[in-house]
């Protein structure tokens, strides 16, 4: 058989049914059993578009169908007067089989896989026919990864670590997400964990409490998923520190006005103890400590924020026992 190389790369022909189909520039020539003329083609199909995720995330893996196509006679199947090889390698932790031998026109094709741990953005492949084996010809296989997103609700908390946001990372796409790893970075603020664990669902959690003022990304990357961020805003706490404040000089007012004691005047210095108190109990609920002696059902906002500094600044102190404010 002759062959002639008609180009230098390969040309993707046709998509059908998720399996693309790369015509390699290569034309083989020869004499059919009947006396006819041969005119073949070369092709690789590409199943899935590229290198999937394994069902347990655990690697990528990429099938391809090597073919010599007839396109005068595609029904029927020829058999070569000698067969043709391809020595196939690239960059990717095992391909199996690395050498195909095909001796007959259109189906069925021979079948080869790539699998990789942890590939780039695309792979390389190398084929080398027997033919010309000077010439390689190179196919590019797209690595396809399920794409992750990531909600962090809310988007604007207030700074200096007075308040929490809550962070949901999502992988749509995958056939067995549980237990998949997901690594978190954030550029600004204290994240309560950095590996989160997918659940069935492909859902998971987890916490950033704000650092300073300013604006902060939040970063979700895992080998077998494509990568993702979220901005959020750490904001200056003004709805904090006047609930905290109001409600503090509402708790040294009420606490004057109900003593049966006439003759003492509420001092300026007996008012800054009072709300310094009432502020020091508030921030002290923000970062999760409880020196109330009470449980609010509720854990967060202005409300919170006033009933706490009210009730120490009232009580002129902290209580005895105390709670941590998760606790319920």
């Amino acid at each position: 058989m002759l062959f002639e190389r008609v180009s230098q790369q390969p040309v993707v022909t046709q998509s059908v049914g998720g399996v693309s189909r790369n015509e390699l520039p290569f034309r083989l020539y020869g004499v059919r059993p009947d006396g006819g003329d041969l005119n073949l083609g070369v092709v690789v199909d590409v199943e899935g578009g590229g290198m999937r995720p394994t069902p347990n995330a655990a690697g990528f893996v990429g099938k391809l169908r090597f073919g010599i196509i007839d396109k005068q006679s595609p029904d029927s199947r020829q058999t070569l007067p000698t067969p043709v090889n391809f020595q196939v390698t690239a960059d990717v932790d095992s391909v199996s089989p690395d050498a195909i031998s095909l001796n007959h026109t259109n189906l069925p094709f021979a079948p080869l896989t790539l699998s990789a741990v942890s590939p780039g953005d695309t792979v390389s492949v190398q084929i080398r026919p027997s033919f010309a084996v000077t010439e390689p010809v190179k196919v590019d296989l797209s690595v396809i990864r399920p794409e992750l997103s990531i909600q962090v609700s809310p988007s604007n908390i207030q700074g200096w670590g007075l308040e929490e946001a809550d962070i949901t990372i999502e992988a749509a796409g995958m056939e067995h997400p549980e237990n998949t790893r997901v690594t978190l970075n954030a550029t600004k603020g204290g994240l309560d964990r950095t590996v989160v664990s997918l659940d069935k669902g492909g859902l998971g959690t987890a916490k950033i409490r704000s650092i300073g003022l300013g604006s902060a990304r939040v970063t979700a990357e895992s080998p077998s998923l494509k990568g993702t961020d979220r901005k959020l805003e750490f904001t200056p706490p003004w709805a904090f520190a006047i609930a905290a404040i109001l409600g503090a000089v509402v708790g040294v007012v009420g606490k004057k006005l109900g003593t049966r004691s006439k003759g003492k005047k509420l001092t300026i210095a007996a008012l800054l103890a009072g709300v310094a108190l009432g502020v020091l109990a508030a921030v002290a609920f923000a970062v999760g400590v409880n020196l109330t002696g009470y449980v609010p059902q509720a854990k967060a906002g202005e409300a919170v924020t006033f009933f706490v500094a009210g009730i120490v600044a009232y009580a002129g102190g902290f209580t005895k026992k105390t709670s941590d404010s998760s606790s319920t």
